[in-house]
């Protein structure tokens, strides 16, 4: 093995990813921008839902209820309604995600010590969205009974007095439950499994058309020399891209890993074993660029991302498709990542996803090589 000649090869590349403006913005800029894009817009928190109210009953008791929505900072009410006939177009225009139906005689059930029944109408056209609005506006109704019990057992006996269950949770890791915290380390996950892909699969295909890759198969470099000459440029612009990403969301987000960097970075290290190892065999069957796009593209959107956990989650897929996860190499950084990133998980703790990585990465990066070997000889 020649040092010297992989080195000079290395600072080749380099320099060719760092004058080429398509390749500077591939690997430097973008995943900076989709990180900011990405934790920004996709926030899986309910803030400021939108929703109408339809109070017929019009008593101190229904609005107490109202109020009790208008002050959550769940909620923005956005109408207060008279008739049944306005819910339905306001749904459909979405103005509003909910309509809270408080009925007559709501008042008079409470005072009576019955169960006062309130309609809520959801905007399923956003399944995620409706279920949450749903639990929240339940859970404020069931805040307003139980204290209305308090105070009348208070009337009653002084003290009130209740036997049962109290459920009392405590939330670690992400105490807040901040949708950014989730999103942070996924996000950069995908930043580095796309931009990976998508520079190494031109690797070999833009010699082939600028019509060097004949002056390479006459050079002493063996197959395994070339591939380190090709994905080392891009361990490097990555590490660097993790480094400033990671800077940003402590910035910009407040979300810093609570785990050790002398586990994170060897993680990142191995998952881009695998994604430059993807991205450098498909470069050996592509024969344009424009090719090796469209075959990386297939690898990434369908494949990588979707069945990965990224998206949707993989318990609830059905168990052929779970079965057909375990060939995806994000699925086990993704967990990886996470543990690292947000709970501080040592090696023996995901020692199951450290082998799968590393095993991952050494399959297709061998593979890579085999057939990169067979294309100079």
């Amino acid at each position: 093995m020649n040092l010297q000649v992989i080195r000079a090869f290395v600072r080749k590349e380099l320099s060719q990813i760092l004058r080429d403006p398509r390749m500077r913005g591939i690997t430097l800029f973008m995943p900076v921008i989709q990180l900011m894009l990405l934790v920004s817009a996709a926030r899986l928190d309910l803030t400021q839902a939108p929703v109408a109210i339809l109070d017929l009953d019009r008593t101190s008791e229904s609005r107490s209820l109202v109020s009790r929505v208008a002050s959550s900072p769940f909620f923005q009410v956005k109408r207060n309604l008279s008739a049944h006939s306005e819910i339905e177009p306001l749904l459909r225009e979405g103005v509003v995600v909910s309509v809270l139906e408080i009925p007559k005689n709501f008042g008079r059930e409470l005072n009576a010590g019955r169960t006062a029944q309130v309609g809520v109408v959801l905007d399923g056209s956003d399944a995620n969205t409706a279920g949450l609005v749903g639990n929240y506006l339940s859970s404020i109704a069931q805040e307003m009974g139980m204290s209305r019990l308090l105070v009348r057992q208070r009337k009653l006996t002084g003290e009130p007095h209740f036997s049962g269950i109290a459920l009392r949770p405590r939330v670690w890791f992400n105490p807040e439950l901040e949708s950014k915290w989730f999103m942070v380390p996924a996000v950069l996950a995908m930043t580095i499994f796309l931009t990976t892909i998508m520079a190494s699969s031109n690797a070999i295909v833009k010699e082939r058309e600028i019509g060097t890759l004949e002056q390479l198969i006459v050079t002493p470099l063996r197959g395994w020399e070339l591939a380190i000459g090709k994905v080392a440029p891009y361990f490097l612009t990555s590490t660097w891209v993790v480094t400033i990403v990671m800077i940003l969301a402590w910035l910009a987000f407040g979300v810093k890993p609570l785990g050790s960097l002398f586990l994170l970075y060897p993680a990142v290290w191995l998952f881009l074993l695998s994604s430059l190892g993807i991205g450098l065999l498909i470069s050996t069957f592509a024969q344009t660029q424009q090719q090796a796009m469209v075959m990386a593209s297939f690898f990434m959107m369908p494949m990588m991302i979707y069945l990965s956990g990224f998206t949707f989650p993989i318990q609830n897929m059905p168990k052929w498709l779970q079965n057909l996860t375990y060939l995806i190499p994000l699925r086990y950084f993704l967990v990886l990542i996470r543990g690292i990133y947000l709970k501080g998980a040592g090696f023996m703790d995901l020692w199951r996803e450290w082998a799968m990585v590393a095993g991952y990465g050494i399959t297709v990066s061998t593979l890579a090589i085999w057939r990169l070997d067979r294309q100079l000889k």
